[in-house]
């Protein structure tokens, strides 16, 4: 990650993770927003996190969750909108330019992504290739941009199932 990049996103959710406490030295954003994008960007154990920033292990997933949840609410409106029709209309028109691949509005694809069985859930999350999963399905425009990433299908459903439950496709369909 580039350093303005870190700072732009540092400058925007400073406010909401900023901690105050007359008891203890507070963890500080910055430092909140590191252990954040190390463990996005190498997907390290909390435990080694907590080893390298020398910071409690629950402390570390409790930092990671809050910071992602604050990124997420801060940037997604103004970096992710949702694919309005001019939006989806434009994308056509730069596949067609691009990649002369005439009415495409995007590339869509799904991701089933490892994970623990969760607690009574049976088999809906049961993946046909032998593991259990959850599905992260993503849009994607002509340049590679995302327009739209839904997460949380259950592994054991297709990628049109997950496409026809998604928000997208619910608000194409009015």
């Amino acid at each position: 990650m580039l350093i303005d990049t870190f700072w732009y996103i540092l400058n925007g959710i400073r406010p909401y993770i900023e901690k105050q406490s007359n008891f203890r030295k507070c963890i500080s954003p910055k430092e909140r927003l590191s252990v954040t994008v190390r463990f996005l960007s190498t997907g390290m154990a909390f435990r080694s996190l907590a080893f390298s920033y020398r910071i409690a292990h629950n402390t570390i997933a409790g930092i990671i969750y809050e910071t992602c949840d604050v990124i997420w609410e801060c940037f997604s409106e103004k970096h992710m909108p949702f694919p309005t029709a001019e939006l989806l209309e434009k994308s056509a028109k730069d596949y067609e330019q691009l990649w002369n691949f005439p009415n495409c509005v995007a590339s869509i694809d799904g991701k089933h992504v490892r994970i623990k069985c969760p607690k009574k859930t049976g088999s809906k999350h049961f993946y046909y290739k032998g593991f259990f999963s959850v599905v992260l399905q993503a849009m994607v425009n002509a340049q590679y941009k995302f327009l739209s990433v839904d997460v949380g299908a259950y592994g054991r459903q297709s990628d049109s199932g997950v496409f026809s439950e998604s928000n997208l496709f619910q608000h194409i369909e009015t």
